[in-house]
């Protein structure tokens, strides 16, 4: 039997926990102990906490450490004298029960990957996360749902074979682009990490590797004008169009979003409830869903126009209808300009291009691009948009303005 070895968590912090280690037939398991120390009253060498002066603790945390050790050896000779081979969590387990006579940590945890998920949604719900973050672990568990087996699903079967099958069953089943399977991917390798971080599942060896081929890369700047800015031709144009009363408010909430430079999330919300009067002058007032910050913005003169049309209390749509209605509504305004898009294959990596006009692609998202760029355009500093649009940095903001970058370049013109 090889040693148990005790080690602090963090050799730097005023108290630490001591984690216990032990490494089996290639496996290696690491626990807490629950004993948390000073690092300078931990001796390494002899394994055990100090006897210091006014401490009298030590006493007691040792005599847990020497029971933990006596435990692990216990759970070894129970294994071997049967020949079997146990997994992280079952060796883990079987400490428990020498310890305290019943392993809590088999009976009363989720064991599948589906339930430890479900348990995951649960938690963040709770804890307030941002919808958008559950909705993308709502759509992973749909995808790990329509697998084999998925209802005995359990960490340890996630292999590199069956992550090859989740990635042809987002291609072939959802219908997934290369972006949605990478994002997936990531919302499962946060689940399998705090997986981890519990100690209590035996994780595949594949979440440990570096790099693994079943990885699909996000596209990233392949699609260098991914997402459109509108110009002020095209959306007189849509102003000036004769709608239907279902697409006229749409139109209309298009344009409050096109005037406040808001994510989807916050200008279909806006009413005369977020307008204060300052100094005899209207401005906009909320807060952000998604990034909790306070934006106090001027109402321009067609918002006015808008909130009087309606009361203050511009009709509300969903999402969906209002990206579906949006391209229409450009469609008839015929904003046909040529779009190239780029795809890569989540399969092989290899990119095509495609050609499509601009409305199939607007979306509620391009009335957040289409003012930052136009401000940009008419020469507002970036500092000032992006008190306007809430975005975290200028870096951010950057990448939302649509620029030829092969328009000529004026300003050096009359330098001196």
């Amino acid at each position: 039997m090889r040693r148990v070895k005790f080690n602090l968590k963090d050799k730097k912090a005023k108290e630490t926990l001591i984690y216990l280690i032990y490494r089996f037939n290639g496996k290696r398991l690491k626990m807490s102990t629950g004993i948390k120390v000073n690092p300078k009253h931990w001796n390494s060498n002899q394994q055990l906490v100090r006897e210091v002066k006014g401490f009298f603790e030590y006493i007691g945390y040792n005599e847990k450490l020497k029971r933990l050790e006596q435990a692990v050896g216990k759970t070894f000779t129970y294994f071997e004298i049967r020949n079997e081979n146990p997994s992280i969590l079952e060796f883990k387990g079987r400490v428990h029960m020498e310890i305290y006579g019943h392993n809590d940590l088999i009976d009363n945890k989720p064991r599948t990957v589906l339930a430890f998920l479900d348990e995951h949604i649960k938690h963040a719900q709770q804890s307030g996360l941002k919808k958008g973050t559950i909705e993308g672990f709502i759509q992973l568990k749909k995808v790990l749902q329509k697998m084999p087996n998925a209802s005995s699903l359990e960490f340890k079967d996630l292999n590199s074979r069956r992550m090859e099958e989740m990635v042809t069953l987002m291609i072939d089943t959802f219908n997934y682009s290369t972006d949605q399977i990478n994002k997936i991917q990531k919302k499962l390798i946060t689940v399998v990490n705090r997986a981890k971080q519990e100690s209590n599942y035996e994780i595949n060896k594949t979440f440990y590797t570096r790099s693994p081929k079943w990885k699909v890369k996000a596209q990233g700047s392949l699609n260098s004008g991914r997402g459109l800015a509108f110009t002020s031709e095209e959306l007189l144009r849509i102003e000036e169009l004769n709608l239907s009363p279902r697409l006229e408010r749409v139109r209309d909430r298009f344009l409050i979003g096109i005037n406040t430079g808001q994510r989807y999330s916050d200008f279909s919300r806006l009413t005369k409830e977020h307008v204060i009067t300052e100094n005899d002058k209207l401005y906009w007032d909320f807060v952000q869903q998604k990034t909790g910050l306070r934006i106090k913005i001027l109402v321009n003169a067609k918002c006015k126009e808008i909130l009087k049309k309606y009361d203050g209390n511009p009709p509300s749509i969903s999402l969906q209808k209002f990206n579906k209605y949006l391209k229409e509504i450009c469609s008839i305004a015929e904003i046909n300009e040529e779009q190239i898009i780029r795809k890569s294959n989540p399969r092989d990596g290899v990119v095509s291009e495609k050609r499509v006009p601009k409305w199939q692609l607007a979306s509620s998202h391009d009335c957040r691009r289409t003012l930052a760029t136009i401000l940009h355009k008419k020469g507002h500093q970036l500092t000032t948009i992006r008190r306007i649009t809430g975005h975290k940095s200028i870096r951010e903001l950057e990448k939302y303005l649509r620029i030829d970058l092969n328009a000529p370049v004026l300003e050096l013109e009359n330098i001196y």
